[in-house]
């Protein structure tokens, strides 16, 4: 069955960078890093079933102010690792 993910990208800074949805989350990484010359990392990850639970969620997550979302990633990823780095869960 197809997966979709919504995601949060930010820059190696740790600044919000992208929040956004898509069915190939290695795909969509790599589009991103290019996009932003490398300086980028995957520090939330969500999957659903479905395309629209997960543009559900990510219109949820783009009408959050900064400070909600910072407080989100950190509370599933507080090292703020990328997690494209783990290769074998996505």
């Amino acid at each position: 069955m197809q997966k979709y993910f919504t995601y949060i990208a930010y820059n190696k800074n740790n600044n919000l960078l992208e929040i956004g949805t898509t069915n190939n989350i290695s795909r969509r990484f790599r589009l991103i890093d290019i996009k932003y010359n490398h300086n980028c990392k995957l520090v939330f990850i969500e999957d659903f079933q479905s395309s629209k639970e997960a543009n559900c969620r990510e219109d949820e997550l783009l009408n959050l102010n900064g400070a909600v979302i910072e407080e989100l990633v950190k509370s599933t990823n507080p090292m703020l690792i990328d997690l494209m780095t783990l290769q074998n869960k996505y």
